[in-house]
């Protein structure tokens, strides 16, 4: 057992949420983003460009030399294979870039409303952030990242898909092998560090802590827009994922007959992960601030019953004696606390309002809705317009 002086001690070195260093703690753990970000703290978006020129740069080269740039014969080319062009330039550059911004992005937010004076995180709540994310934390990550990545390879390169599909190719798939593994790495990061994160709200957030929610705040979302902002953001991104694993299945797997071959089960966890992730990616961080935020509105609105009850026995009770004017006064204030119970019913108990949970449905319904809609009815509109 650490004795009160070590305690002291790493309780002193524990950042506070309004030091710079509370920014990076979501990603303490993983090596790879901690130099990143250590001289490059705001490189977010950047990194997804200087991901998208690499794998340029090796994706069409490799793919001109090994002639899997166009179909020929039985084997789809990447330029004509929609699902691969959309993950290869769009969602795995995107990937990159959330994983660096994604959990300083949440702590930021957490460092506004802490600012805000909305919540009060403790140096005990980041020091048990800290130790979830420890070293243990850093080996799971890179045994993970490598054995997704090798799965990835074996599935495709030992499937009837190595020829039929340019990304199977056994050449080329060597190639993407170590694109594949640092990917797995960025993905499993950055759900792992959701998971803590997600944990250290429900800390910030839980019964016995004081905050400081508005119901009435003018972003009507009682003062916690910059969680659900930030949800929306991440949320956008994994519902356009989850739309490009959905033509993953069915243009890689399904339309080959694979759904049920052992080939199939990367993909398909891949396609549930981030198919369902939108929606949990979305609520995770907003159910520690609603579950408050209901507690509280059902709590004045208990009060308000009561005291309503009390006013309306007590004149009940006085019929016989009461008078005009003390009818007319009890009526009043009978009045004024439905009023005010409709007012305080219609206080939110979700930190998003109805325009974010419009873009939340777009992004996690919508995009698939629409990948899906273009691959089966694509040539259909195009030969369309074209006639037109």
């Amino acid at each position: 057992m650490a004795s009160p002086a070590a305690a002291a001690e790493g309780t002193s070195t524990t950042p506070s949420a309004r030091d710079a260093e509370f920014e990076t703690l979501g990603q303490r753990y993983d090596p790879i983003a901690r130099l990143i970000l250590r001289y490059r703290p705001r490189i977010f978006w950047r990194a997804a460009l200087i991901w998208l020129a690499i794998t340029l740069i090796v994706d069409i080269p490799v793919g001109a030399q090994l002639g899997l740039l166009t179909t020929t014969g039985q084997r789809v080319g990447l330029l004509n294979d929609l699902a691969g062009v959309l993950q290869e330039f769009v969602v795995f550059p995107l990937l990159i870039a959330y994983y660096l911004w994604a959990p300083s992005a949440l702590l930021r937010a957490i460092k506004a409303l802490d600012l805000e004076g909305v919540v009060t995180v403790r140096k005990a709540d980041v020091a048990w952030a800290g130790r979830w994310l420890g070293t243990g934390l850093t080996w799971l990550l890179a045994a993970g990242a490598i054995g997704f990545g090798l799965v990835l390879y074996f599935a495709y390169t030992l499937s009837p898909l190595s020829g039929s599909l340019w990304l199977a190719d056994p050449a080329f798939a060597l190639v993407k092998l170590p694109f594949w593994i640092l990917q797995s790495w960025a993905a499993i990061s950055l759900i792992m560090s959701m998971i803590v994160l997600t944990g250290f709200l429900g800390r910030i957030f839980a019964a016995d802590r004081k905050i400081g929610v508005e119901p009435l705040h003018p972003d009507g979302c009682g003062g916690l827009r910059p969680l659900s902002t930030f949800a929306l953001k991440l949320t956008a991104f994994i519902g356009l994922a989850g739309a490009t694993l959905l033509l993953v299945e069915r243009n890689y797997i399904l339309a080959r007959g694979l759904g049920g071959t052992v080939f199939a089960v990367p993909v398909h966890v891949m396609a549930l992960v981030f198919g369902f992730g939108g929606i949990i990616f979305f609520f995770a961080p907003l159910m520690a601030p609603h579950r408050r935020m209901e507690a509280a509105k059902v709590e004045a609105l208990h009060r308000l019953s009561d005291r309503f009850h009390t006013v309306e026995y007590r004149t009940l009770s006085q019929l016989a004696t009461l008078k005009s004017e003390g009818f007319a006064a009890a009526a009043r204030d009978l009045d004024s606390m439905r009023k005010i119970y409709d007012l305080i019913d219609s206080f939110p108990v979700w930190p998003f309002d109805v325009r974010i949970f419009r873009y939340f449905a777009v992004a996690v319904i919508g995009q698939p809705l629409l990948a899906l809609g273009w691959d089966i009815f694509g040539d259909q509109i195009k030969h369309f317009f074209g006639a037109g």
